[in-house]
Protein backbone atom coordinates (compact mmCIF):
# COMPACT_ATOMS: atom_id res chain seq x y z
CA UNK A 1 0.00 0.00 0.00
CA UNK A 2 0.89 3.56 -0.86
CA UNK A 3 2.05 5.50 2.08
CA UNK A 4 -0.63 8.56 2.13
CA UNK A 5 -0.49 9.69 5.74
CA UNK A 6 2.82 11.01 7.25
CA UNK A 7 3.88 8.72 10.21
CA UNK A 8 6.41 10.68 11.20
CA UNK A 9 6.68 13.52 14.18
CA UNK A 10 7.80 16.66 12.62
CA UNK A 11 9.19 18.91 14.73
CA UNK A 12 11.30 22.67 14.01
CA UNK A 13 14.64 23.03 15.63
CA UNK A 14 16.53 25.94 16.66
CA UNK A 15 20.44 25.77 16.88
CA UNK A 16 22.05 27.93 18.93
CA UNK A 17 26.04 29.04 17.99
CA UNK A 18 28.29 31.25 20.81
CA UNK A 19 31.24 33.69 19.04
CA UNK A 20 33.73 33.26 21.01
CA UNK A 21 35.71 36.76 19.50
CA UNK A 22 32.52 38.93 19.30
CA UNK A 23 30.53 36.88 22.36
CA UNK A 24 27.56 36.88 20.50
CA UNK A 25 24.93 33.77 20.15
CA UNK A 26 23.76 32.91 16.47
CA UNK A 27 20.56 31.12 16.61
CA UNK A 28 19.05 29.77 13.72
CA UNK A 29 15.24 28.42 13.54
CA UNK A 30 14.09 26.11 10.83
CA UNK A 31 10.77 25.07 10.36
CA UNK A 32 9.90 22.82 7.23
CA UNK A 33 6.49 21.27 6.12
CA UNK A 34 3.59 20.49 8.66
CA UNK A 35 1.07 18.22 7.50
CA UNK A 36 -1.99 21.14 7.30
CA UNK A 37 0.57 22.85 4.78
CA UNK A 38 1.67 20.32 2.81
CA UNK A 39 -0.20 20.48 -0.16
CA UNK A 40 1.49 22.66 -2.28
CA UNK A 41 4.23 23.77 -0.22
CA UNK A 42 7.83 22.53 -0.10
CA UNK A 43 9.08 25.52 1.51
CA UNK A 44 11.78 25.22 4.92
CA UNK A 45 11.11 28.38 6.65
CA UNK A 46 14.87 29.95 7.88
CA UNK A 47 14.98 32.61 10.76
CA UNK A 48 18.69 34.13 11.27
CA UNK A 49 18.76 35.97 15.09
CA UNK A 50 22.23 37.86 14.10
CA UNK A 51 24.52 38.70 11.13
CA UNK A 52 27.39 36.72 10.93
CA UNK A 53 29.64 34.11 9.74
CA UNK A 54 29.56 30.82 10.55
CA UNK A 55 32.92 28.42 10.17
CA UNK A 56 33.53 24.80 10.48
CA UNK A 57 31.94 22.65 12.59
CA UNK A 58 29.04 25.44 13.02
CA UNK A 59 28.50 25.41 9.19
CA UNK A 60 28.45 21.83 8.65
CA UNK A 61 25.52 21.41 11.25
CA UNK A 62 23.61 23.70 10.07
CA UNK A 63 23.87 22.46 6.91
CA UNK A 64 23.10 19.13 7.61
CA UNK A 65 19.88 20.75 9.61
CA UNK A 66 18.41 22.29 6.41
CA UNK A 67 19.15 19.29 4.93
CA UNK A 68 17.17 17.26 7.18
CA UNK A 69 14.45 19.52 7.13
CA UNK A 70 14.21 19.99 3.34
CA UNK A 71 13.69 16.24 3.08
CA UNK A 72 10.88 15.83 5.36
CA UNK A 73 9.51 18.65 4.05
CA UNK A 74 10.14 16.81 0.46
CA UNK A 75 8.48 13.38 1.55
CA UNK A 76 5.81 15.22 3.16
CA UNK A 77 4.84 16.82 -0.09
CA UNK A 78 5.01 13.56 -2.12
CA UNK A 79 2.88 11.46 0.48
CA UNK A 80 0.15 14.32 0.31
CA UNK A 81 -0.07 14.70 -3.30
CA UNK A 82 -0.24 10.59 -3.41
CA UNK A 83 -2.82 11.03 -0.74
CA UNK A 84 -4.65 13.59 -3.12
CA UNK A 85 -4.21 11.18 -6.14
CA UNK A 86 -6.00 8.58 -4.17
CA UNK A 87 -9.08 10.21 -2.89
CA UNK A 88 -9.63 11.46 -6.60
CA UNK A 89 -9.43 7.99 -7.13
CA UNK A 90 -12.38 7.28 -5.04
CA UNK A 91 -14.27 10.38 -6.01
CA UNK A 92 -14.38 9.20 -9.59
CA UNK A 93 -15.35 5.49 -8.76
CA UNK A 94 -18.31 6.88 -7.04
CA UNK A 95 -19.50 9.19 -9.62
CA UNK A 96 -18.93 6.45 -12.17
CA UNK A 97 -21.17 3.96 -9.58
CA UNK A 98 -18.64 1.29 -9.04
CA UNK A 99 -18.29 1.48 -5.09
CA UNK A 100 -21.23 -0.28 -3.15
CA UNK A 101 -20.24 1.49 -0.01
CA UNK A 102 -17.02 3.01 1.49
CA UNK A 103 -15.69 0.86 4.96
CA UNK A 104 -13.34 2.75 7.10
CA UNK A 105 -11.52 1.26 9.82
CA UNK A 106 -9.63 3.31 12.67
CA UNK A 107 -5.82 2.66 12.76
CA UNK A 108 -4.90 5.22 14.85
CA UNK A 109 -6.78 6.92 17.39
CA UNK A 110 -3.95 9.64 17.79
CA UNK A 111 -2.09 10.67 14.71
CA UNK A 112 1.00 12.01 14.71
CA UNK A 113 1.21 16.14 14.04
CA UNK A 114 -2.63 16.51 14.30
CA UNK A 115 -4.63 17.91 17.41
CA UNK A 116 -7.20 16.28 19.67
CA UNK A 117 -9.82 14.36 17.70
CA UNK A 118 -8.39 13.67 14.45
CA UNK A 119 -8.10 9.90 13.93
CA UNK A 120 -6.65 7.96 10.88
CA UNK A 121 -8.67 5.37 8.90
CA UNK A 122 -7.96 2.70 6.40
CA UNK A 123 -10.51 3.26 3.57
CA UNK A 124 -11.72 0.39 1.85
CA UNK A 125 -14.13 0.67 -1.18
CA UNK A 126 -16.57 -1.97 -1.38
CA UNK A 127 -16.97 -3.15 -5.20
CA UNK A 128 -20.47 -3.43 -6.44
CA UNK A 129 -19.88 -7.14 -8.45
CA UNK A 130 -17.67 -6.83 -10.97
CA UNK A 131 -17.04 -3.50 -11.26
CA UNK A 132 -13.67 -3.20 -9.41
CA UNK A 133 -10.98 -1.25 -11.66
CA UNK A 134 -8.80 -4.21 -13.16
CA UNK A 135 -5.87 -4.43 -10.53
CA UNK A 136 -6.57 -2.65 -8.12
CA UNK A 137 -9.30 -4.75 -6.69
CA UNK A 138 -8.13 -4.60 -3.40
CA UNK A 139 -7.03 -0.61 -3.38
CA UNK A 140 -7.18 0.61 -0.18
CA UNK A 141 -5.13 4.03 1.49
CA UNK A 142 -5.14 5.83 4.59
CA UNK A 143 -6.77 9.53 5.76
CA UNK A 144 -6.91 11.29 8.49
CA UNK A 145 -9.76 12.69 9.51
CA UNK A 146 -11.86 14.71 12.20
CA UNK A 147 -15.59 13.83 11.86
CA UNK A 148 -17.45 16.89 12.20
CA UNK A 149 -19.84 17.47 15.49
CA UNK A 150 -21.94 19.79 13.52
CA UNK A 151 -24.73 17.01 12.43
CA UNK A 152 -24.88 19.35 9.21
CA UNK A 153 -21.16 18.94 7.93
CA UNK A 154 -21.26 15.12 9.24
CA UNK A 155 -23.98 14.94 6.78
CA UNK A 156 -21.64 16.64 4.36
CA UNK A 157 -18.66 14.56 5.12
CA UNK A 158 -20.68 11.31 4.58
CA UNK A 159 -21.77 12.31 1.33
CA UNK A 160 -18.01 13.24 -0.43
CA UNK A 161 -17.65 9.78 0.62
CA UNK A 162 -20.83 8.13 -1.03
CA UNK A 163 -23.20 8.49 2.07
CA UNK A 164 -23.55 4.89 2.25
CA UNK A 165 -20.04 4.42 4.60
CA UNK A 166 -19.01 1.70 7.42
CA UNK A 167 -16.96 3.89 10.07
CA UNK A 168 -15.73 0.74 12.83
CA UNK A 169 -14.01 2.47 15.48
CA UNK A 170 -15.71 5.97 15.69
CA UNK A 171 -18.43 6.46 18.43
CA UNK A 172 -20.79 8.89 17.41
CA UNK A 173 -22.77 9.23 19.86
CA UNK A 174 -19.73 9.69 22.98
CA UNK A 175 -18.01 12.44 20.59
CA UNK A 176 -21.30 14.02 20.78
CA UNK A 177 -20.97 13.63 24.30
CA UNK A 178 -17.44 14.82 24.80
CA UNK A 179 -18.29 17.77 22.37
CA UNK A 180 -21.51 18.91 24.35
CA UNK A 181 -19.53 19.04 27.43
CA UNK A 182 -16.96 20.67 26.65
CA UNK A 183 -19.25 23.44 25.12
CA UNK A 184 -21.01 23.06 28.27
CA UNK A 185 -17.75 24.12 30.09
CA UNK A 186 -17.16 27.19 27.98
CA UNK A 187 -20.27 28.75 29.11
CA UNK A 188 -19.87 28.27 32.58
CA UNK A 189 -16.05 30.17 32.68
Amino acid sequence: MVQTVVKTEYVGETLKFENSLSESIYEFEVHGLTPERSYEDRDVYFRFSESGWLRGEDAIALGQLLVKHGTNALMANMIQHQHIHHISNVTRWLKEGRIEKVHMKMVDENPVNYGRGFRTYLVIPLWKNGMAPKYQEDFSFETVIYWSPLEEDYKKQLEKWGGNVVVDGYDREKELAEFKSQCEDMKIR
